[in-house]
């Protein structure tokens, strides 16, 4: 079953579906092509290489909304949203009809419950419609505990119902000086949400936990906080096959000036059941293999309220059986409230068993807001 990659994906907030858009397509294009480059950066940073193949190369524009509805309200005190989409068919691409229903009722406590259908039709293929049903809750104890979790299933031509499902739980604590948190995520073999997206195919099992302090010691030193802390994320297959791993143990330093200093280490574990080719204009592969390493993890960031801000992130430890250095430095400048610029640099060097390669990837934004004001002349001065 080959999914559509093209589809467009209205999106859902807690206030209902906001999915009218208010850009044209050719400037979600745009947007969509610049979030790429920034999400192929960010696998530079995070050594997360393996998926890379996966990723568009590009954003071609092949589907454009020509009618549509939307309708949100409450009734009976839940929040209540409808929106019905349709796209032309172009360049050979088929039309489709986009089809949500999202209900969420607030409860005392933090807590809610609510519920979020969704339909795919392709109106070229009489046969083919993609549905997702989903059920989510959070359930407020005490002022800073919590559960929350959702489940969902997906119905597809083709696929195996019976492993078309997703579901998570987690359960989660936060106070002024904690907070701490600990999920389970499961997600079956044939689950396929069209109008949406999944991190991984194919099905896996995540266990996540964290562990946040914050304290504040009295001292001369200048120190305000210091944020001690332990992050995990796990992978496994749903036969049982652990792929990915990566406990994060840091340390944040705050200053009264407002400066502060991450430093921590990252004990990852990359499995990859296939021979990757990490940089083909030099036909460098990484062959099938567990990978275990260990690396530095180091970030200084600058005050953000002030008019120029620097921050840098910076990687150093193994990469996929050799060794990686990366830097992302990247510098805001701010004039007032109008003029805004950013620019920023990634640079990564790569030694490995199969040959040694570095990439540069740099980017500069520039943003300027204004306001026109147009006031209509009165009768009288009109004369």
């Amino acid at each position: 079953m080959q999914r559509d990659d093209h589809s467009i994906t209205p999106s859902v907030s807690d206030s209902g579906v906001t999915t009218a858009p208010t850009l044209t397509a050719e400037e979600e294009i745009r947007e969509l092509r610049d979030e790429v480059q920034r999400l192929r950066s960010l696998l530079h940073e995070n050594g997360e290489m393996k998926d890379r193949a996966d990723w568009p190369q590009s954003i071609e524009y092949h589907q454009q909304p020509y009618a549509g509805a939307r309708l949100t309200g409450t009734i009976a005190n839940m929040r209540v949203g409808l929106l019905n989409m349709s796209t032309k068919s172009a360049q050979g691409r088929p039309s489709n009809e986009y089809q949500i229903l999202r209900l969420k009722k607030e409860l005392p406590n933090r807590s809610h419950i609510g519920a979020i259908a969704t339909n795919l039709i392709k109106l070229d293929n009489e046969k083919y419609s993609n549905e997702v049903v989903a059920l989510d809750a959070k359930w407020g104890i005490g002022e800073v505990s919590q559960i929350d979790g959702y489940t969902a299933i997906s119905n597809t031509p083709n696929l195996d119902k019976e492993k078309a499902y997703a579901f998570r739980l987690q359960a989660s604590s936060t106070g002024k000086m904690f907070s701490n948190a600990l999920s389970y995520t499961e997600i079956g073999e044939d689950f396929n949400p069209e109008m949406g997206f999944l991190k991984r195919s194919g099905g896996y099992r995540k266990w996540s936990g964290r562990i946040f302090t914050r304290l504040r010691p009295d001292n001369n030193l200048g120190v305000l906080e210091i944020r001690p802390h332990v992050n995990y994320d796990g992978y496994w297959k749903l036969n049982g096959f652990h792929q990915t791993g990566k406990l994060h143990v840091d340390n944040h330093l705050e200053f009264r000036s407002g400066y502060e200093i991450h430093t921590g280490i990252n004990f990852t574990k990359e499995v990859l059941i296939e021979d990757f080719d990490i940089f083909p204009s030099k036909s460098i592969v990484v062959p099938k293999s567990t990978y275990d390493h260990m690396e530095a993890h180091l970030y200084y960031p600058s005050p953000p309220p002030s008019k120029i801000s620097f921050s840098v992130m910076n990687y150093i430890g193994g990469f996929f059986g050799g060794d990686r250095i990366s830097s992302s430095p990247r510098l805001k400048i701010r004039f007032g409230d109008k003029f805004n610029s950013e620019i920023s640099y990634n640079y990564n060097n790569v030694n490995l068993p199969g040959g040694n390669f570095i990439t540069y990837l740099s980017r500069s934004r520039l943003t300027y807001s204004f306001c026109l004001l147009y006031t209509s002349p009165s009768p009288r001065d009109r004369g």
